[in-house]
């Protein structure tokens, strides 16, 4: 305990039985406080005490945490993973992901947050810029402060092109929805995406920046003055 001469009637821990040396790990000690100390023996006849010893917990430190890998990369997103080995003596409040297109980034700018503690995380850092080269560290976060692991830098790749439906369409040539068509002259005709159709294909929320068609046959008249709104 803190105070000297400790007996069981305070934290005790318990080895077992009999006669012999042994050896007892004292858990959840106070960073930077001074611990008295004694072994006890219990028989039928009471407890005993040997010598009194003392101890001073070392102070808090940063933690310990490191940047594994980039472990995915695309046009707009990344994964990257990261692992807390040590906790500094107190508690891993928070951890996560620092990035940004400077060297050296911080939780001042972007970041991500994966709980807290200790352990291995992965983390998708989302709406990033495409072609573009990004710099990122892990990073954990206790009661001293925040401590940063490796950086590793990845570059995002273009824009993917993603074809949905069939690729087909005919006019029903008197209701909607169909492709576009010339019977009835000023006719805004809709396709209906589902979000389901962009999950499927790997497609995230963010923003769609594009959109194209592929208008293979034109007829019976020219498509005068189309435009996708």
């Amino acid at each position: 305990g803190t105070s000297q001469n400790p007996t069981t009637a305070n934290s005790t821990t318990s080895n077992g039985t009999g006669t012999g040396g042994f050896t007892s790990t004292l858990t959840g000690l106070t960073a930077s406080t001074l611990y008295y100390v004694r072994a006890y023996a219990t028989n039928a006849v009471g407890t005993a005490y040997g010598n009194e010893e003392n101890f001073t917990t070392l102070s808090p430190t940063l933690p310990s945490v490191q940047t594994t890998q980039v472990i995915s990369v695309s046009s707009m997103s990344a994964v990257v993973g990261g692992d807390v080995v040590q906790n500094g003596g107190v508690a891993v409040m928070a951890r996560g992901i620092a990035y940004g297109t400077q060297q050296n980034p911080s939780i001042v700018q972007n970041f991500t947050s994966e709980g807290s503690g200790m352990g291995a995380f992965s983390s998708t850092l989302m709406g990033l810029s495409p072609a573009t080269t990004y710099f990122a560290r892990a990073y954990a976060t206790n009661s001293v402060g925040t401590a940063y692991g490796n950086e590793v830098t990845f570059t995002t790749t273009l824009f993917n092109e993603v074809t949905l439906g069939t690729g087909t369409g005919t006019n029903s040539g008197t209701s909607y929805p169909a492709p576009y068509g010339t019977w009835y002259w000023g006719a805004r005709h809709q396709f209906l995406i589902r979000a389901s159709e962009l999950s499927s294909l790997g497609l995230t929320s963010t923003p769609i920046r594009s959109l194209a068609f592929d208008v293979v046959q034109a007829e019976p008249q020219p498509l005068n003055d189309f435009s996708i709104k």
